[in-house]
């Protein structure tokens, strides 16, 4: 892919590149789920309980729109794809810590939600680990490590922008 005069980047193996597709299918993937099996998430029980069950399906609606056109862009390489992962990682990370600040707020019904979630879907629930995520420390200590792989995903982003075709000038200035 030839940029302007003399700039040329390469398509060759770049685990930049790699890293940026799986991150971006595991994004789509996640919220296509989410949507898909509304009624057992943690998050759907958790919005509902505030009367804020429709809020869940355009959170995770606009998400899966963002890292679905992102998968385009990864595909069809164009400027607009830096936009549109910056939006998703955004996006991804203010909606996250919406959600951790409801369930601090109230962390016994988060608990019952969660372990509901969990048991519909057949999947064991050990008290020893519900102490350890369940506390304001592994709320705000999840969402952290999360916020780390966006942020490592914006970063890649960033430094592989040319790769999109972006107009350096302007996305520089």
């Amino acid at each position: 892919m030839t940029l302007g005069k003399s700039m040329t980047v390469s398509r060759g193996r770049d685990w930049g590149l790699i890293f940026l597709w799986l991150t971006t299918f595991w994004g789509a993937g996640k919220a296509l789920e989410t949507l898909v099996r509304f009624s057992t998430t943690s998050d759907f029980a958790i919005l509902s309980s505030h009367g804020w069950g429709g809020l869940f399906f355009v959170l995770s609606g606009t998400q899966l729109l963002l890292w679905a056109t992102l998968l385009y862009y990864l595909a069809r390489p164009a400027p607009a794809g830096v936009a549109i992962g910056l939006a998703a990682i955004g996006f991804t990370a203010l909606s996250g810590a919406a959600m951790s600040a409801l369930v601090v707020a109230d962390l016994p019904a988060a608990r019952i939600a969660y372990t509901v979630s969990r048991e519909a879907r057949g999947l064991r629930v050990r008290e020893e680990t519900l102490d350890a995520v369940f506390s304001v420390a592994g709320i705000w200590g999840s969402y952290g490590v999360s916020l780390l792989l966006l942020a490592l995903m914006a970063s890649v982003l960033w430094r592989r922008r040319r790769w999109f075709g972006a107009d350096i000038a302007t996305v520089d200035a």
